[in-house]
């Protein structure tokens, strides 16, 4: 935790000092026009990527392919966005450098492959829906083979405190926990 905010401090540090090195070279009004130029390109960038990975990922399952690429290079692009819209030109640099073609669709390969989507990538994606995210034989689909296919069921031990007697089903309001003597 406290690494953290070590490492948070010494960022902010170095943009600051970034900004003024920057300054002292190309005058206040250049830098100023920089940073803001950085932030407007930084929230055009995160709004059009957005927008478009959700629209290529669509047509991907259309199609029957998998929609994390587009995804994952829709994430790599917003993080680049993020980091233009921080003040400061070490991250301004840090993110132009994200937007390298080959610098992009290798982070974006791995984030794929590797990072968060690993759950979903493992299962595919079909026609069907989320082959064998959601069951084998797609989204909402159960066979024999499916973990929650049979469902799981839970025996209820106690009595309740309070049931509704306007609800058809019996609803129950409180419930206490059987206690152990």
């Amino acid at each position: 935790m406290r690494m953290g905010i070590v490492w948070f401090f010494l960022m902010v540090f170095a943009e600051i000092w970034s900004i003024i090195k920057v300054s002292h070279h190309i005058g206040a009004l250049a830098t100023l026009v920089l940073l803001v130029a950085g932030f407007i390109f930084g929230l055009q960038l995160m709004r059009s990527q957005g927008i478009n990975a959700l629209m290529q990922s669509s047509q991907n399952v259309q199609l029957g392919e998998s929609p994390l690429v587009p995804l994952a290079h829709g994430i790599v692009k917003a993080l680049a966005g993020i980091l233009l819209i921080i003040p400061g030109f070490i991250s301004d640099i840090v993110a132009l450098i994200i937007l390298l073609p080959f610098v992009r669709k290798g982070f974006a390969g791995y984030l794929a492959k590797k990072g968060q989507f690993q759950g979903f990538a493992a299962g595919g994606f079909s026609k069907n829906g989320f082959g064998g995210v959601f069951g084998a034989n797609g989204f909402g689909r159960q066979s024999a083979n499916d973990d929650f296919a049979n469902g799981n069921v839970y025996e209820h031990k106690g009595p309740a405190k309070r049931v509704d007697e306007e609800s058809p089903t019996g609803r129950i309001l409180e419930h206490e926990p059987d206690k152990k003597d």
